[in-house]
């Protein structure tokens, strides 16, 4: 790894609790990044945070160290401050980056001011997508907070092109850099299938499958409405949709509502979700906005097609007719005639998954990922 990186001090701005768990996929991710440094501190900021008191630390390594912390949006900006966070007076802090443009973002410019580091901004999210900013007045005022952070940034690393080409017109001093979120393809194409959801569910002759945290930007509800559609003419067909959050009761009351039930099913999250991958006919994704879009990777990585929403990574991987099918956001016409025309010819699923199996992914491996990853944090503090 970079001997220059090795030498180095990061402060991280986030907000994932999943950090504190050890042998999750959060907590193994810092362990990761945090070899590629000398030390790496990850003060999460989360409203859910109700255990122990402020000054609790929780070792992840030998190197790297949580200090989850109670906070409360924009009003808790201002309680933000060194003092507040003593520990980062103890040693020189090289680099601070934050995993949002948003709230994260003012609260990591105002530390990178005080402790004159480097200030990396990281954009996970498609910010610019007019639907983002329709969906809430908040969201309008973190666009704004996200174009006021980006000019201070001395680097930006952004998950995709699509994010990448929109903020292209902002005034930055810096240019964004495209690292993906790293997905280990090999390791879901070579698990073996330990659920098969064709003899889970043997009512149906085709299942589409849906797998995210329900949430009003995933808009399940446009699946579940073209569903409706889709039964009438086939109703032999399935919807499994993976996943928690804010909105599953909802969805599952219009799911009720609509006498779907039998043939729209909600599990929670699983382990098993490459096997879902593997044994489900097509991935469908029904997003308004998405900065990346992991599941779509997954799901082509192992040679199922995808029906999804114009977001994310779908411009650059999907092909229309060839290895799945791309259909405007919030388009429940263009969704429920992608969804017929894969109910209604098993000619032309069976090229859609061959042409999924032939997707060559450029990620390289996980090495070279943490390298670029490295080089990142090396640019920012330049």
């Amino acid at each position: 790894m970079d001997k220059i990186t090795k030498g180095i001090n990061v402060l991280m701005i986030g907000s994932d609790m999943e950090i504190l768990h050890p042998n999750s996929d959060s907590w193994k991710r810092m362990k990761e990044y945090g070899s590629l440094v000398n030390r790496l501190d990850i003060v999460i900021f989360n409203g859910n945070f109700r255990g122990g008191n402020e000054d609790d630390v929780y070792q992840v390594s030998d190197n790297v160290f949580a200090h989850p912390r109670s906070f409360l949006g924009l009003l808790g900006l201002f309680k933000v401050s060194p003092r507040k966070l003593s520990f980062v007076l103890n040693h020189k802090i090289d680099l601070v980056t934050t995993q949002d443009p948003f709230v994260l973002g003012l609260i990591g410019r105002r530390l990178a001011k005080w402790l004159r580091a480097g200030f990396q901004v990281q954009i996970h999210t498609d910010f610019m997508s007019p639907y983002f900013r329709k969906e809430s007045f908040y969201n309008r005022i973190k666009v704004y907070i996200a174009k006021s952070v980006l000019k201070s940034a001395t680097g930006i690393r952004v998950v995709s092109s699509r994010i990448f080409d929109s903020i292209k017109g902002l005034r930055l001093k810096v240019k964004p850099i495209i690292l993906p979120i790293w997905t280990d393809v090999s390791a879901i194409k070579n698990s073996p299938i330990s659920v098969d959801l064709k003899k889970k569910y043997p009512q149906f002759k085709k299942i589409f499958l849906m797998a995210s945290r329900i949430t009003i930007e995933k808009n399940i509800f446009l699946a579940i409405h073209a569903m409706r559609h889709v039964l009438k003419d086939r109703s032999e067909i399935g919807l499994i949709i993976v996943g928690s959050g804010p909105f599953r009761k909802l969805a599952e009351g219009l799911v009720r509502g609509e006498g779907l039930q039998k043939s729209i099913i909600f599990e929670d999250w699983s382990d098993h979700l490459s096997s879902y991958y593997k044994t489900c006919d097509v991935f469908l994704n029904t997003s308004n906005y998405e900065g990346y879009g992991r599941t779509i990777v997954e799901a082509l990585s192992v040679g199922t097609p995808v029906i999804t929403t114009d977001v994310g990574v779908s411009e650059q991987l999907i092909k229309n007719d060839q290895n799945g099918i791309v259909v405007p956001v919030g388009s429940k016409k263009e969704l429920e005639i992608a969804m017929l025309k894969i109910a209604n010819d098993d000619s032309y699923l069976s090229e859609l998954k061959d042409g999924a199996k032939n997707i060559i992914f450029e990620m390289g491996n996980r090495d070279e990922y943490l390298e670029k990853y490295a080089r990142s944090w090396e640019e920012s503090i330049k």
